[in-house]
C-alpha cells in the first residue's frame, strides 16, 4: 500500500510540475480531485482549442490515458500509453507513459 501511496505523490509532482505553461492545470486538477471524466474533457478542450508543444500535448495525452485507466477503460487507457510513447518519445511523459503500459501489460498477462 505504501508503493501505490509513493506512486500517486510522485505522478502528482510530475503532472504538476509539467504544467508551467498553465494549459493543462484544470485538467491536472479534475485528475486529482478524481473527476476523470472532467479530467479528459478538459484535456480534449485545450488540445482542440490551443497551440500546445508536443510536450503538453504529451502530457494530455498522458492525463487522458491515466483518467481512462481510473474509469475502467484498460483497453482505450492502453492505446493512449503507447500513443503518447511512440509520438512523445523524447519526453519524461512518454517513460512514464512506458511504465503504465508495462504494468498493464504485466497485469494482463497475470504478473504480480
Amino acid at each position: 500500500m505504501v508503493s501505490r501511496m509513493r506512486y500517486a505523490l510522485l505522478l502528482s509532482a510530475l503532472l504538476l510540475a509539467s504544467c508551467a505553461s498553465g494549459l493543462l492545470r484544470s485538467s491536472v486538477d479534475y485528475y486529482m480531485k478524481g473527476d476523470y471524466e472532467m479530467a479528459i474533457q478538459s484535456a480534449d478542450w485545450a488540445l482542440e482549442t490551443h497551440n500546445p508543444t508536443p510536450e503538453e500535448r504529451a502530457l494530455a495525452n498522458l492525463i487522458k490515458a491515466q483518467s481512462l485507466e481510473k474509469l475502467g477503460d484498460r483497453d482505450s487507457a492502453m492505446g493512449l500509453y503507447q500513443y503518447v510513447v511512440d509520438t512523445y518519445p523524447k519526453t519524461p511523459h512518454s517513460y512514464q507513459a512506458g511504465q503504465q503500459l508495462r504494468r498493464l501489460e504485466g497485469a494482463a498477462a497475470g504478473d504480480p
